[in-house]
């Protein structure tokens, strides 16, 4: 009785993205992602896919691009059941009566749409949407399974970032075993005495602040509680290195190797301090493609050069290419774009 279990899917057109073979970018690779993982799905004789809340992403309306995107995805398995549970991006308000987004799910054969909470008796799973009071209805009630859209108050919202909310682990022990979760991107497990809660995380990249992250998907067996991570493929991946002095050749090398072993991915070479000789450095990093060359140094030019609050725009720039080593043969251009930005500021 193996079992998928993915989570925040945020199907959009997201348009600021560049154009893949007729796609924004980013609805590109989420296509191509989560058609990976129903292909595993058939492969492996799983039967069930479960999405746990935000299948869209923009809350009040509904992108026909991105729905066809999906329709035409879970029409092209129709062995596979796809049970799809309310999150907090597929209604449209907080208050009583909000719209679904996933009404328009509703009669497709080979999908259960979970609008309000529902117990799977033969499994023991009960599924609970994102809705008002469903804080006070998990507290409430008792199954070996969970499977909810919300902040967890012991787990992360990103690397490093955790937020107090309603719902603790402590409301949770003793009345479910097993707590599958959608709302935080971080794949990420809690495990307590008697309980075990893991959030299947998006399964792309779906923002700069989720770079670094393996996303995956999660493979649960309702016999035996056993729980599998499997990562997703199919999408651009963002990586990034802060590099100092000391750790400048490892993380180079690094960056290096990710590239040779997946040269879609895109990488971000950050730094925040000063460098004793960035030449090798950019001559490194021009020599790879997606590979992105950050400076985030804290600058304070005043102290560099000799300038002041009486200086004209030109010797400011001036000062600061001088500061920056920039080479002599593109000084003019920048200097010529340095003068517009201030004639136009």
């Amino acid at each position: 009785m193996k079992r998928i279990i993915v989570a925040d899917l945020h199907f959009s057109v997201y348009s600021a993205g560049k154009i893949k073979e007729g796609l924004p970018e980013k609805l590109f690779y989420l296509k191509r992602t989560f058609t990976n993982i129903c292909d595993y799905a058939m492969e492996n004789n799983i039967k069930t896919i479960d999405i746990l809340g935000d299948i869209y992403h923009n809350k009040f309306l509904i992108y026909s691009l991105a729905q066809s995107v999906f329709l035409n995805i879970i029409r092209s398995y129709p062995n596979l059941t796809f049970n799809c549970l309310q999150g907090n991006h597929d209604i449209s308000s907080k208050g009583d009566n909000p719209t679904s987004c996933l009404l328009g799910l509703k009669y497709e054969p080979n999908v259960n749409v979970y609008m309000e909470p529902y117990r799977d008796k033969e499994n023991d799973i009960l599924y609970v949407p994102y809705f008002n009071g469903m804080a006070e209805y998990i507290k409430e009630n008792t199954a070996r399974t969970l499977y909810s859209h919300f902040g967890l108050n012991e787990a992360m919202v990103n690397s490093g970032l955790s937020i107090r909310t309603d719902i603790k682990l402590s409301d949770l022990k003793g009345k479910y075993k097993n707590v599958f979760l959608g709302h935080y991107h971080l794949p990420q497990e809690i495990i307590d005495k008697g309980i075990k809660c893991f959030y299947a995380g998006s399964i792309i990249q779906l923002t700069k602040g989720e770079k670094n992250e393996i996303k995956r998907f999660l493979i649960f067996d309702t016999e035996t509680d056993k729980v599998e991570s499997v990562p997703t493929v199919g999408y651009k991946k963002l990586y990034e290195f802060v590099i100092t002095n000391e750790n400048k050749n490892e993380m180079l090398r690094e960056a290096k190797k990710l590239k040779n072993s997946d040269e879609e991915s895109e990488i971000n070479i950050v730094i925040k301090e000063d460098m004793d000789d960035l030449s090798e450095i950019d001559e490194s990093v021009s020599s790879m493609d997606d590979v992105n060359l950050i400076d985030k140094r804290e600058l304070d030019i005043e102290k560099r050069a000799d300038i002041s609050s009486y200086s004209s725009n030109e010797e400011i720039i001036n000062a600061y290419l001088a500061y920056k080593n920039i080479d002599e043969s593109k000084i003019e251009k920048y200097k010529e774009i340095g003068l517009k930005y201030f004639s136009e500021k």
